[in-house]
């Protein structure tokens, strides 16, 4: 409607263009605050058919921005109260939506991120050397797939494992076999070597039985180390000088060094002391120096 409360069109196709805004005559300073560009609203009013209403009123501005109409909305309070109510339901709703939303995302979360965790305790599990560590499997997707492959993974790894140890285990048993087979004999030729030894004048003799006994000597440390390999035994830990170890180990080494024709040098200072095995750290030398 315009500045004197007539109609210029209205939603209502009965009503024509002209006639006066019936509801106006009750909200004028309302009207007019719309007018001066400000928007207002009327307080609940009773209608001609007994409903109460409230109307809102907004200017319509021209192209300069000056204020030439006003729009008018009536509704009836119970129309706004549906509205109202709507308006609380939505909300509810998107709140709802919210939670639901956010639940679901905790549940698929944990749905992915607790057997991946599974997977990396049975992982160093098995880099600890327990081998056959397994997953629970509660899926048929891609995080289940994977954790049925790693269960397979895993159970072939303890079966390799198993074959090992007992073939290992096989192996040191023939090693201390063979090695008492053989000692027996050796230690018998060491015998015989000695007596022909002491019952020799000959030097040149003598000094042949020594080398074949020197051979011997080395067979027999031979099967001691099947022995030792088949029959391994715990460190005999203790407190020990290295240079005195090294000393050792270069004293029982002097023939196969004179043989190479070297020269030695040691320098170890007297202490310096390890915790060690000292008779396996000595052997391990004499294998260094021997190979070297």
């Amino acid at each position: 409607f315009g500045p004197v409360g007539r109609r210029v069109v209205d939603a209502q196709e009965c009503v024509a263009s002209g006639t006066v805004y019936r509801f106006l005559s009750g909200n004028r300073v309302h009207g007019e605050e719309a007018l001066a560009g400000e928007p207002a609203a009327s307080i609940a009013f009773n209608g001609e058919d007994g409903t109460y209403y409230r109307s809102a009123y907004a200017s319509v501005a021209d192209g300069e921005g000056s204020p030439v109409a006003v729009l008018g909305v009536d509704a009836s309070v119970l129309f706004l109260g549906t509205l109202t109510t709507m308006q609380r339901t939505m909300l509810l709703i998107g709140l709802l939506s919210t939670l639901l939303a956010t639940g679901l995302g905790v549940i698929y979360v944990r749905a992915i991120v607790a057997p991946i965790k599974g997977l990396s305790h049975a992982t160093r599990q098995i880099m600890g050397g327990t081998f056959g560590a397994t997953v629970e499997v509660k899926s048929s997707d891609e995080i289940g797939a994977l954790g049925g492959a790693f269960n397979e993974m895993s159970a072939a790894l303890a079966e390799r494992d198993r074959r090992v140890s007992r073939f290992a285990e096989e192996l040191r048993q023939m090693s201390a076999g063979l090695a008492h087979e053989v000692r027996n004999p050796l230690n018998g030729m060491r015998l015989f070597l000695g007596l022909l030894q002491r019952r020799t004048a000959d030097e040149e003799a003598s000094s042949l039985i020594g080398k074949v006994d020197e051979e011997v000597q080395a067979l027999d440390d031979l099967v001691t180390e099947f022995l030792n390999f088949a029959r391994p035994s715990d460190p005999a830990w203790e407190e020990a000088s290295v240079g005195s170890i090294v000393a050792d180990a270069l004293d029982m080494s002097q023939a196969n060094i004179a043989d190479a024709g070297v020269i030695v040098h040691a320098s170890v200072p007297d202490d310096v002391t390890i915790e060690t095995d000292p008779r396996e750290l000595r052997r391990a030398l004499l294998n260094l120096i021997s190979n070297a």
